[in-house]
This record gives structure tokens, sequence and C-alpha cells, in this order.
């Protein structure tokens, strides 16, 4: 499993139009792994990242709840936080025309505004849910009712108070990042989520396609203890696979009888037979 991704038509780990298509058919349409909960761990807490290609705002809303929004005014399509930007307040507020938006995506407020709360517009809200103390968003579409499939991985451990995080950016496709993970047997538990388990925590390393030949990793180091040192990430060395992408990303070429379409239905039954497999792992944190 996975291995196939690194043996695929040469175009799939350059071409920009399938890169495009893996976004939405890969990502878009799959719980992916947004943040630690940690990051947001109380009401009025916001950020906005990017998942599966796509830029979010993730919320808490109460103690129980985050939700999920395109980054995106509903005025004129601006995006009202900055990519990485985070803070706290009780409205979210677009800083190029003042459209305020209350934490449940409801406009309240602007410029000549006056529509009564109940008629008012709201920001499109994606599927999301806290699983334990990760939570995890489906980039695309609008929210529907039920749970995301996800959360049938059974529950996962809801005692980690402390987060530390540092990124690190790889010259290569992300499906041949993955495939040096999991070379490197870590578990693949989501599209973009892998993880190792340690006796005082894990390492959760979120992977973000950034372009055909880029790929961002997000590692954060979730523990039970209150404070945790950023060396503490050193205990798990990503050196190798990312060294290994990139050797691979350098030595794409030639090309083969499959079609982009029948590689993409290919990379879609690799990540989803790789998910399926860590679930029994899941199960035991």
């Amino acid at each position: 499993m996975l291995a196939a991704l690194a043996t695929l038509p040469g175009a799939v780990y350059e071409d920009p139009d399938y890169f495009s298509a893996e976004l939405s058919q890969i990502f878009g349409s799959r719980d992916c792994f947004a943040l630690h909960t940690a990051r947001l761990a109380e009401p009025g807490e916001r950020c906005c990242l990017l998942v599966g290609g796509r830029e979010l705002i993730l919320v808490r809303t109460d103690p129980e709840e985050v939700r999920a929004f395109p980054n995106r005014c509903l005025h004129k399509g601006d995006p009202i936080l900055r990519r990485g930007e985070s803070g706290r307040s009780g409205v979210i507020r677009c800083p190029h025309h003042g459209w305020t938006y209350g934490l449940d995506g409801r406009l309240i407020g602007g410029p000549g505004f006056s529509t009564p709360r109940e008629r008012a517009p709201c920001l499109p809200e994606l599927t999301c849910s806290v699983v334990g103390s990760l939570v995890i968003v489906r980039p695309e579409g609008t929210k529907r009712g039920g749970k995301l499939a996800w959360t049938s991985a059974g529950p996962l451990r809801r005692d980690e108070v402390s987060v530390s995080v540092k990124t690190i950016r790889v010259a290569a496709n992300w499906k041949l990042v993955s495939v040096a993970m999991w070379n490197r047997e870590w578990i693949y538990a989501l599209p973009n989520l892998f993880v190792r388990h340690h006796e005082a925590g894990r390492v959760l390393v979120r992977i973000e396609p950034l372009s055909p030949d880029a790929t961002c990793m997000e590692v954060a180091w979730a523990s039970s203890i209150s404070t945790i040192r950023d060396d503490r990430l050193i205990d798990c060395d990503l050196s190798i696979p990312t060294a290994e992408a990139e050797a691979r990303q350098r030595a794409i070429g030639g090309t083969d009888d499959r079609t982009l379409q029948e590689a993409l239905a290919i990379t879609a039954t690799e990540v989803d037979r790789a998910m399926e497999s860590a679930a029994p792992y899941l199960l035991r944190w």
C-alpha cells in the first residue's frame, strides 16, 4: 500500500491540472486533519490555515465544538483572515469592508447592514468534528447531517494539553512524501495525516500539498505534559523521508500507458486502503 504512488506516470508529479484534480478528488471529499484541539482551547479562539489546498477558518464556538468555514467574505470574496493568523474574539471581522460575522458564521454587521439576524446570510459551513483531541474537517462542500466517516476509528486521546509545532517544506510531490513516510513505518491515518506514538504523547505530521513539486509538513508533538520543549520534536527524525522524497522528485521521468484519470483512481484506492489498514492501530490509542 502507498508504494504504488511512487510508480505512476511522470506527469502526475508535475502537472498543475492533475494536481488541482487531486486536491478536489483526494483531499476535498475526504476527512482531513486540520489541527490539534490544544491550538483552539478556549471559545472564541480561531485560526486560518490551509487544508487540502483550501484556506479555512477554524473557530472554537464552545468547549465541545469547533466549526469550519471557507476563508472568503460573502461581500466580495476577499480573505477574512490572513493564512496563519490566529487569535481570540467574539466575532470574525473582514478587514476589507468591515463585514462582521458571529462565531456561527452568520453575518451580524457591516456598512449599511440592517437585515434581521434570523434572515441574515451565513458563511457556508463545512463538515467538521472534534475526534478525541483532533479537529477533522472535509475541505469541500457544505455541512451535512451525520458524523464524519473517520469517527468510526474509535476514541482517541483527550488528555493532551500541550502542542508544539514546526513546519518543514519539502521539494517533492505530496505522494512521494507520503510513500517515504510509509516506508519509515509511520501510520497513515488520514489523507493528510501520519502518526507515531510515544510514551509521553504522539507526533502528528500533517501533509499539505502546496504545488505539484512542493509539500509542507506541519509537525506537532502532542502530550499530556503541560509544557513541551521544541527540541522534543528531535525524537522524530524526518530528514530521511524528506531526503528520499526529494530524490524521487528529481528522478522523475518517462511515461507509461496509464492515463491521468487511471492514475487518479489508483491514488484514491491506495489512500483509502492505507487508511483502512490503520484503523486497528487507532482503536488502541
